[in-house]
């Protein structure tokens, strides 16, 4: 569900009423919670479970290692392996998409790559390691970690940020889960400059480019000169991207009362 899209508007308008008509923390928390993993899991469900799974894991591992200290490396190991583990298994995973595809084929299962490519876990790399952050902080006891499982899944999960970063540390995060919050009209005047500009960087600049850069690498033997253009676009309609991205997260974040950081400046 892209940012730029009329299906994310209709789900923003939702959450966003539903949000500010409760006034009491932790039902707005848990309002945030449900709409991340349907955002999340609006492809395919299975990826939130997935990082249901992989969230409640971590919780205890952190409870555990607060409890018992002396167990902490063990409880630190248990959860590198697991986070990094799967975050390998789906990264070379893809690589070897073509040959899975043939074995399930080979075996009965009528599979094409597209497919494969649709079961991959998106924003699997950004929520992995931000529940590694949250892991190492704690492992050297400059984070204490949170008794509600509600707060520390909402900070894995915030949807604003949970596809393409930007990545938060707990440190700023997590209070901000913890507190109450209220509307005020300053989260309008901060979020507004940040969406039109988020928009326009999507919509008008790396949309534009990339239909160029699109029509430079389908030559069969573009010059040089060609070639250098369309590297030096594509770097700008990535940039572009991403800086559009985060600026319409940070945007849809003050509309939620949270301050995020700032990734591109």
């Amino acid at each position: 569900m892209a940012f730029t899209s009329y299906d994310f508007l209709l789900f923003f308008l939702i959450v966003f009423a539903l949000y500010w008509t409760i006034r009491e923390r932790r039902w707005q928390n848990l309002i945030l919670l449900a709409a991340s993993y349907y955002f999340y899991g609006w492809v395919q469900a299975w990826y939130a479970v997935m990082l249901g799974i992989s969230t409640l894991i971590d919780f205890f591992l952190a409870r555990g290692m607060a409890s018992t200290p002396d167990r902490k490396r063990l409880f630190m190991g248990i959860s590198l392996f697991i986070n990094v583990g799967v975050l390998a298994f789906f990264k070379y995973f893809n690589f070897f998409k073509d040959d899975v595809v043939s074995l399930l084929n080979g075996i009965g299962f009528q599979v094409g790559p597209l497919l494969i490519t649709i079961l991959l876990p998106a924003g699997l790399s950004f929520f992995t390691l931000k529940k590694l952050g949250y892991m190492i902080d704690v492992s050297r006891g400059t984070l204490k970690p949170t008794h509600t499982f509600i707060d520390f899944a909402l900070y894995v999960s915030f949807f604003p940020q949970i596809v393409a970063g930007p990545i938060e540390r707990p440190q700023k995060l997590l209070p901000q889960i913890e507190s109450p919050r209220i509307w005020k009209m300053e989260n309008f005047y901060k979020a507004w400059p940040l969406i039109v500009m988020g928009f326009f960087k999507k919509l008008v600049i790396a949309n534009s480019i990339q239909v160029i850069v699109n029509r430079i690498f389908g030559f069969a033997e573009p010059s040089g000169f060609l070639l250098l253009s369309g590297a030096l676009g594509y770097t700008l309609q990535i940039l572009a991207d991403f800086s559009a991205y985060t600026d319409l997260s940070r945007g849809v974040s003050f509309l939620l009362g949270f301050d995020t950081t700032e990734n591109f400046r």
